[in-house]
């Protein structure tokens, strides 16, 4: 597989601090292997993945659309799948 600046950047994200770490947002042009990124890196960076395709499962949509607190997105999260 082809190294990519992309690998490098998420694991620098990986290794920060608990507290310095914000959220991920990967943009880019399309067709270009975000997606194929992303998955990679949670495979080989984290024993769990949980991956939510809006555009498959709209539905999911809705636990985003209430309470944002960590442990209620939690528990919402965990009876949904």
């Amino acid at each position: 597989m082809l190294q990519r600046k992309i690998h490098s950047e998420l694991q620098s994200w990986k290794q920060k601090p608990r507290e310095q770490k914000k959220s991920l947002i990967l943009q880019g042009a399309r067709q270009v292997g975000k997606t194929f990124a992303i998955r990679s890196f949670g495979e080989n960076a984290y024993s769990h993945v949980l991956e939510i395709n809006f555009k498959e499962t709209p539905s999911a949509m809705e636990i985003f659309s209430g309470d944002l607190h960590i442990s209620s997105l939690l528990t919402a999260l965990r009876c949904r799948y």
